[in-house]
């Protein structure tokens, strides 16, 4: 169901919308999780524009790819 994933991209894009502008009030400017979230909003619009399931399942899986990366990366002390 389209209008139900919409609803979970807006809400996902805008969180990382959320970190991306708070690492830079912060002063911490772009950090390495930001280039995660950076990557994840792009893939989040690329979704959101579409209407294909097989778009909408394959940018899923790459979206929990990529964040489940920048986790493991972060937990390992690699990016901040």
């Amino acid at each position: 169901n389209f209008s139900i994933i919409q609803q979970f991209l807006i809400l996902f894009g805008a969180i990382q919308v959320w970190a991306i502008a708070s690492d830079f009030i912060l002063g911490r400017g772009a950090t390495g999780s930001a280039i995660f979230n950076i990557i994840l909003l792009i893939a989040v619009i690329l979704i959101y524009k579409s209407r294909s399931n097989k778009a909408h399942a394959t940018g899923i899986y790459f979206i929990w790819a990529v964040y489940i990366t920048s986790i493991a990366l972060r937990s390992m002390g690699h990016i901040n």
